[in-house]
C-alpha cells in the first residue's frame, strides 16, 4: 500500500517520516518501522492517522460507537448521583480520543482537539472546586492540570504540522 504522510509518497520514506514525529508521550506512541513500512498506520492514540485497513477502521467507529454510550450512561448517572462530574469529563475525552483516529481531516482533528481543551479546562475548574471544599486533595488537581497540558500540547502540535 502506498500512502502520503506529512507530504512524503514513498513507503521508505513515510516510514522514515512517521518514526521521526515528535510522541506525545503516552497519548501518542511511535510504531515500529517494520509497520510502516507495511503501510498500516493504526495506532489508535495517535491524533491524524487514517487506517488503511477497513477492519480497523470499523473497530475505531465501534470503539467511537462504545464511547459514545459510555458518555451518555455516565451523563444520565451523574443526573442520578450515582457518578461524578470527573467521571463525566473522563467519559468526554475518552470520546474525543475514540474519535480523533477517525477524523479525515484537520479541520475537524482541530475541531476535536479544542473540544478535548475545552473539556479539560472545565474538569480544571470542579477539581480547583472540589479542592477547596476539601472533596478533593492537591494531588487530584495536578493530575487533572496535567491533562489539560497535554491536551493543550496535542493542540498545538496539530496547529503546527
Amino acid at each position: 500500500l502506498l500512502f502520503s504522510f506529512a507530504g512524503v509518497t514513498s513507503q521508505s520514506a513515510v516510514s522514515a517520516a512517521w518514526l521521526r514525529r515528535p510522541s506525545i508521550g503516552s497519548a501518542c506512541p511511535r510504531i515500529s518501522a517494520q509497520t510502516a513500512s507495511r503501510g498500516v498506520l493504526v495506532e489508535e492514540n495517535v491524533p491524524g492517522i487514517q487506517a488503511v485497513d477497513p477492519a480497523i477502521k470499523k473497530l475505531l467507529e465501534e470503539k467511537e460507537k462504545v464511547m459514545k454510550d459510555l458518555l451518555a450512561f455516565t451523563e444520565a448517572a451523574y443526573k442520578r448521583g450515582a457518578a461524578s462530574i470527573e467521571e463525566v469529563h473522563q467519559a468526554r475525552l475518552d470520546l474525543f480520543d475514540a474519535q480523533l483516529p477517525l477524523a479525515d481531516s484537520k479541520v475537524k482533528r482541530m475541531a476535536i482537539l479544542e473540544q478535548g481543551v475545552q473539556t479539560a479546562e472545565a474538569w480544571v475548574r470542579d477539581v480547583e472546586a472540589l479542592v477547596k471544599t476539601g472533596e478533593a486533595n492537591r494531588a487530584k488537581l495536578l493530575r487533572t492540570q496535567a491533562t489539560l497540558i497535554d491536551r493543550r500540547i496535542a493542540l498545538q502540535k496539530e496547529k503546527v504540522s
